[in-house]
């Protein structure tokens, strides 16, 4: 009977939503609020910015730099030119938000880092603030390079100190690890510098095959 069949369905057990459902649903509340206000101020529907479905795969996606974002379905050049950035820094924001929190996001211990050095600080203040190595930090910023973040060698290494590594993987050929790069330079530059730099080699591509071990 009906009766039965509602009796039946009351027992039914509801699924417990997942601490990973509550933050993408959180963060594609973010992106709509951004969309609303941009359509808002352009005077223009929301969907004229983003869609929904661009939304939700920016949320599953969780895009960090301009490589990942034209990846988005429904990210065009033009909308790229005109919101990507924009979006791409409320992500960001979300991420370290998050990270702060004490919440785990993929790939946003890096994103975290990123975030402080962008804001000025040092890689030992940003060690210090979240009571990690030096070297870690290094690392973080290596990873951000690697995947075409923006991060200023001139703040690490100066001109000559770049002449001397490129000569040096010119020497080399393939650079099989930090170590044989750094022993060619006789110990001079740092392994965490030299890291930034092949980072930026990789991103670049100046140099295929450099690989690191």
């Amino acid at each position: 009977t009906t009766a039965e069949a509602k009796a039946k369905e009351a027992d039914v057990p509801v699924k417990k939503r997942t601490k990973r459902q509550d933050r993408e649903e959180h963060l594609f509340q973010l992106l709509r609020d951004l969309r609303k206000d941009l359509a808002s101020k352009q005077h223009v529907p929301a969907y004229i910015i983003f869609t929904d479905a661009t939304l939700e795969d920016m949320v599953v996606r969780m895009p960090t730099n301009e490589t990942e974002m034209r990846q988005v379905s429904g990210v065009g050049e033009k909308k790229f030119k005109k919101f990507g950035t924009i979006f791409l820094e409320a992500i960001t924001s979300f991420i370290r938000e998050e990270q702060k929190a004490g919440k785990v996001v993929k790939g946003g211990t890096h994103m975290v880092t990123y975030a402080m050095y962008k804001d000025g600080m040092t890689v030992s203040d940003i060690a210090a603030e979240r009571k990690l190595k030096p070297e870690t930090i290094y690392s973080h910023l290596a990873a951000m390079i690697e995947h075409g973040h923006e991060v200023d060698l001139r703040q690490f290494l100066t001109k000559d100190d770049e002449k001397k590594i490129r000569a040096a993987i010119a020497e080399l050929g393939v650079v099989k690890s930090i170590k044989t790069l750094f022993e060619t330079l006789e110990g001079r530059i740092s392994y965490e510098k030299l890291k930034l730099m092949l980072a930026k080699q990789r991103c670049e591509q100046e140099h295929t095959g450099i690989i690191e071990v």
